[in-house]
């Protein structure tokens, strides 16, 4: 696990990208619901995987990238090359390598009109009058925590964490109101547009492998050449709670419809009774048939270019 910037193979690999801790084990039971919404959500694998990273692959990734903004109407997409096979990467390849939910239309995003509405649904305590000026300290820990995994996943900077971007807030509201939004689009112009900058600067460490490994099968990562992904340490916790104390210009806990319903059928799958077997169980004199193992052989592709679909 890496918390500070760090430099292999000659590239810098600043913290961002982060893993966020959803895992429910040793953390308070008061960020369980949140912890459970975000695992469960459509950008549930986004926030969590992969967890070994090959500094190869990554570097063959940023530095053979090309991005293209696709202009005013296009699509946008990077193309890489690996062993002489150039592969494209489009919002569709986002979609199925993260496991983004696939729409027929999207939604690109809300007006700041709805972005206001939510914040005011969940207790936002601080001014509304500037929607790309929003803190965190003025929401409740759990809410606070609730940006915070997203800002850190998908955000394209790596310092001044206490701020909620504009796309965050987009991010945030698909999942709270279940709008179809174009998370792969947006991923994919983040990374592109932080590849052009620096060539010789590495964002979005765990994307990069995602989306090499999703066009690129077959190729193993070896111990000697995996590098640490940055993580969210649990000692954020702490912090949230402690900060949440002091707090007395925040609004109450507030869960949108979405959220409440969440929370809801989860109360009452946890009350349900177990299943009873009533089943007669296989006489142990029956033979037991082994099953068959299917070996699957990684081919070599051609020198080409591979498209993705939309």
């Amino acid at each position: 696990m890496a918390s500070t910037a760090f430099v292999s193979s000659g590239l810098e690999f600043v913290p961002n990208n982060y893993v966020a801790p959803l895992i429910n084990e040793n953390t308070p039971e008061a960020f369980h619901l949140m912890q459970n919404f975000l695992a469960q959500s459509s950008i549930g694998r986004a926030l969590v995987e992969p967890q070994k990273l090959s500094v190869s692959q990554i570097k063959s990734f940023s530095e053979t990238g090309v991005y293209d903004d696709g202009g005013d109407s296009g699509t946008p997409s990077i193309v890489f090359e690996f062993q002489e096979t150039e592969y494209v990467i489009t919002p569709g390849t986002v979609r199925a390598a993260m496991g983004f939910d696939d729409y027929t239309a999207y939604t690109i995003a809300v007006g700041d009109a709805e972005l206001v509405r939510m914040m005011r649904e969940i207790g936002y305590g601080g001014s509304l009058t500037k929607i790309g000026q929003l803190k965190r300290p003025f929401l409740r820990k759990k809410w606070s925590f609730f940006f915070d995994c997203i800002t850190r996943t998908f955000g394209k900077k790596c310092t001044n964490w206490d701020a909620i971007p504009t796309y965050s807030l987009q991010i945030g509201y698909s999942l709270i109101y279940g709008t179809h939004f174009d998370f792969g689009r947006l991923v994919l112009i983040n990374m592109g547009e932080k590849m052009t900058e620096n060539r010789g600067v590495v964002y979005f460490t765990r994307f990069c492998q995602l989306l090499f490994s999703a066009c690129v099968s077959g190729v193993d990562i070896l111990d000697e050449d995996v590098i640490p992904c940055f993580k969210l340490h649990k000692r954020i916790f702490s912090d949230l709670v402690n900060k949440d104390v002091k707090k007395g210009n925040v609004g109450d806990l507030l869960l949108p419809a979405l959220v409440q319903q969440f929370l809801d059928d989860s109360i009452q799958a946890d009350q349900q009774p177990e299943p009873i077997n009533t089943e007669i169980p296989p006489s142990t004199s029956q033979p037991i048939q082994k099953s068959g193992r299917v070996k699957h052989r990684a081919v070599k592709p051609a020198k080409s270019v591979k498209p993705s679909t939309e």
